[in-house]
């Protein structure tokens, strides 16, 4: 029986080794960001539309008595979710470019 060369069986394993890293670097599921941008969008938008009807009922949003806890808070969170997505369309745009 001829043992295999042994050059030849270390091709083989830094080939294996290639292919494994590059199948590691999995693509960015740019579906799932674009689904989050388009969340954080919307947790805006109903925000923005909550106080402008409060400001048609009550008419004016800087009056003393005037409570904007639950809008501005619901507001906040948008920003955020809008700032996490755009963050992560970045990192996703650096990871697949040349």
């Amino acid at each position: 029986m001829a043992r295999p060369n042994r050059t030849a069986r270390r091709r083989r394993v830094k080939k294996s080794r290639r292919r494994s890293r590059s199948a590691s670097k999995a693509r960015p599921d740019f579906d799932a960001i674009l689904g989050r941008l388009c969340d954080a969008m919307a947790i805006i938008s109903t925000a923005t539309r909550s106080m402008a009807a409060f400001e048609q009922i009550e008419g004016c949003l800087h009056e003393p008595g005037v409570n904007l806890g639950e809008e501005l808070i619901t507001l906040e969170h948008g920003v955020r979710a809008l700032r996490a997505a755009y963050d992560e369309i970045d990192v996703a745009i650096r990871a697949v470019s040349p």
